[in-house]
């Protein structure tokens, strides 16, 4: 009946999956593990997270895996839900061969969370290898869905530590083909403010960087903005807020617009910095409220207080999506059709504060 999926059976054989004679239980669940379909996937799960007995979850994991397998195999469902089961799995998992054959899904599954849990094996010397072969078969595909630079790392560090020359060659490869495709225009020349348009008296250029406000106060919210408009795009760059009183924040505009009251405010999105909500996407001076957010514990691991950050912003049609230091902190889609799809990229500093936020390294990408 398990072969076959025959669906009145199946609560049946998943209410002996917990069954008090271990061997009917044992039994049920490998039967689970052969289903056609993903129907057993949540009974699985349980009994994986709290079966019975150390051999009872071991046999829930095998099952869950060869389901996993199956529907990966043949698409039965978003590759991103089958990468959760295996997120699960692989924190269960204690041997090797379990962890092998976790690893030879997940390359097989374009999504960044399978990125994520391949780079936590490429230090790993048993399991390098399954990881590296797993990470040169996603990255192509992840070139758009991935901080280029995290990824840029992991295939770097297989084309420098991976035994097998074949893998070498494939990440060398891969590097190759990510940096043609991302390849963008730099906005900052690191010596100049040409290009950008903003109050020179809060704006200007300090040890390559852009250097926007002040210790000793700033009054009120200012921009430095592009000179020209961007549609759709991919702008990194990187950032450095400190401050020692008030409101410390700033941010990164896109698809945005001066206003001419008051003259020194600008509209539009913003991918908010400091004060606990960077990586965060905001609607400067038009909704005023946050458009997407991620966890204060969200932040609080992913940013380096006072030091060099990473952000990427990704904006094509109305998707936006917003990385910091490599992982992905937004992903929304524009529900308003008025909202413009194009505009001014620009930095700011917030007023009512004593700080001095600081960008370099910036690059924008059109498509």
């Amino acid at each position: 009946m398990a072969t076959v999926g025959y669906a009145q059976a199946l609560p049946a054989i998943e209410a002996a999956a917990s069954d008090p004679d271990p061997e009917v239980a044992d039994n049920a669940l490998a039967q689970l593990g052969r289903w056609p379909d993903p129907a057993p996937m949540a009974t699985l799960l349980q009994a994986m997270d709290a079966g019975a007995s150390p051999a009872l979850r071991k046999r829930a994991l095998v099952s869950v895996i060869d389901l996993a397998a199956t529907a990966a195999d043949e698409a039965q469902c978003p590759e991103a839900t089958i990468v959760q089961w295996l997120h699960r799995a692989n924190a269960s998992a204690q041997s090797v061969v379990e962890k092998r054959r976790i690893l030879g899904i997940l390359g097989r599954l374009k999504t960044p969370e399978s990125f994520r849990l391949l780079t936590a094996y490429l230090d790993n010397p048993e399991l390098r290898t399954e990881a590296a072969a797993g990470m040169v078969q996603l990255a192509p595909a992840l070139a758009e869905e991935v901080e280029i630079g995290a990824l840029q790392a992991a295939l770097a560090k297989i084309a420098a530590r991976e035994a097998n020359f074949d893998l070498k060659r494939q990440a060398a490869q891969a590097m190759k083909t990510i940096a043609a495709q991302s390849a963008a225009a730099s906005l900052f020349d690191g010596r100049s403010l040409a290009g950008w348009e903003g109050n020179t008296n809060v704006w200007r250029v300090r040890d390559q960087a852009i250097v926007g406000g002040s210790m000793n106060g700033n009054p009120q919210n200012e921009f430095l903005a592009t000179v020209r408009s961007y549609t759709n795009f991919v702008l990194r760059l990187e950032y450095r807020l400190i401050g020692t009183e008030g409101f410390v924040n700033s941010g990164v505009q896109f698809r945005s617009v001066r206003v001419s009251n008051p003259p020194n405010e600008m509209r539009g999105y913003q991918a908010d910095i400091g004060a606990g909500t960077s990586g965060c996407l905001y609607d400067e001076s038009r909704r005023n409220n946050y458009l997407a957010r991620c966890s204060d514990d969200t932040i609080k691991r992913l940013e380096k207080a006072g030091d060099w950050n990473r952000c990427e912003i990704r904006g094509e049609g109305t998707h936006l999506q917003i990385w910091l230091n490599g992982e992905k902190t937004v992903d929304y889609t524009e529900t308003d059709a008025t909202i413009p799809q194009a505009g001014l990229i620009a930095l700011q500093i917030h007023g009512g504060n004593k700080a001095e936020v600081s960008f370099r390294n910036i690059t924008v990408r059109e498509f």
